[in-house]
């Protein structure tokens, strides 16, 4: 999905990500959470690119405004995804962090399972 330069059109880009993903990982982890975690777009986060709340009932995650609006390809191929993976690997491994875990899920997800990413032109760790 291409997006187009509004936050309506940013969220739901973001959204489908999550949707996406989290499809893929109801396929091979069915105990998660039925519903597509939500997505809060957080404007104080300036250095982190999001965070999982894996122990909220329901899970969500929130992002980084500034840092989507920057870099949405990597937001929806990377960053959702491994925010994604943290929930799930919560649910199935007690996993809370980049654990054993969390390494499996980024696997089958396909996606390398590093700890911080870099971001053209921003300069922050997750």
């Amino acid at each position: 999905m291409s997006w187009k330069n509004t936050p309506e059109a940013l969220g739901a880009y973001a959204r489908e990500s999550m949707s996406v993903t989290w499809g893929k990982l109801r396929i091979a982890y069915p105990m998660i959470q039925t519903d597509t975690p939500k997505i809060i777009f957080n404007k104080r986060l300036k250095t982190t690119a999001g965070r999982a709340f894996v122990e909220s009932k329901p899970q969500y995650i929130d992002l980084s405004n500034e840092l989507l609006w920057q870099h949405p390809e990597e937001f929806y191929n990377v960053i959702i995804p491994h925010e994604a993976a943290h929930l799930a690997a919560y649910t199935r491994y007690a996993d809370s962090g980049h654990g054993k875990g969390w390494k499996l899920i980024m696997s089958y997800l396909g996606l390398p399972s590093d700890r911080c990413h870099t971001l053209a032109n921003a300069n922050w760790k997750r």
